[in-house]
C-alpha cells in the first residue's frame, strides 16, 4: 500500500469517524425513553409527589428530562407588568396555560441546540466520496467502506434529531398544565 493510497483512505475515513464519534456520544448522554420517563412523572404529578418527579428530573442530562425539570420548576406569574391583586386573582386559567405552553416551547428550543452539533456533522459524511476519484482501484473498497459508516451515522444523526423533536413537543403538551402559578 503506498503511502498516497493510506493518505487517501484516511482522508476518506476521518469525517467518518468523527461523524461516528458525535452520534455516540449523542446517543449515550442526551438519550432517555420520553414516554417511558414522562409516564412516570406526570403518574407522580398526578399522586401529589411533585419533589419525587423533580429529583428523578435531575438526575438524567437528556433535553426530555431537562425539559421536565424546567417545566416542574416554572413559576410563572398570571400577568406580566403592573396589575392589582384584584385582577391577578381573577385572570383567566387559559392566559397560565398559554404562557406556560410559550415558556416550554421556547426552553425546548434551547435544548434542542444540544443535538446540533452532531446534526450539523452529517454533510462531513458526504466529504468521504470526494477522495474516490483519486483512490487506486485496489484500496476502492476502504473508502466505499468509510463513505457507508459515514453515510449511516449521519443519517441516525439527523433521525435522533427529528425523534428528539418531536419528543420535546410532547413534553411541552403533557407538562404545561402542571406549571405552578407564582
Amino acid at each position: 500500500m503506498t503511502e498516497r493510497s493510506v493518505v487517501l483512505i484516511a482522508a476518506a475515513a476521518l469525517p467518518a469517524l468523527f461523524v461516528l464519534a458525535m452520534n455516540t456520544h449523542a446517543a449515550l448522554r442526551l438519550m432517555v425513553n420520553a414516554k417511558v420517563f414522562l409516564d412516570v412523572v406526570v403518574r407522580l404529578l398526578n399522586e401529589g409527589n411533585r419533589e419525587r418527579a423533580i429529583r428523578l428530573s435531575g438526575i438524567l442530562d437528556a433535553p426530555v428530562v431537562k425539559l421536565t425539570l424546567f417545566a416542574l420548576e416554572l413559576r410563572l406569574p398570571r400577568f406580566q407588568g403592573e396589575r392589582s391583586a384584584g385582577d391577578y386573582r381573577d385572570a383567566a386559567p387559559s392566559d397560565l396555560a398559554a404562557r406556560a405552553q410559550a415558556a416550554l416551547e421556547a426552553h425546548a428550543r434551547v435544548q434542542l441546540r444540544r443535538l446540533r452539533p452532531s446534526a450539523l456533522t452529517a454533510p462531513l459524511a458526504l466529504l468521504s466520496p470526494l477522495v474516490l476519484l483519486d483512490v487506486p482501484t485496489e484500496h476502492v473498497k476502504w473508502v466505499l467502506i468509510a463513505c457507508a459508516v459515514g453515510f449511516v451515522s449521519a443519517v441516525a444523526s439527523v433521525a435522533r434529531y427529528v425523534r428528539v423533536e418531536r419528543q420535546l413537543a410532547e413534553v411541552v403538551q403533557r407538562l404545561s398544565p402542571f406549571v405552578l402559578p407564582e
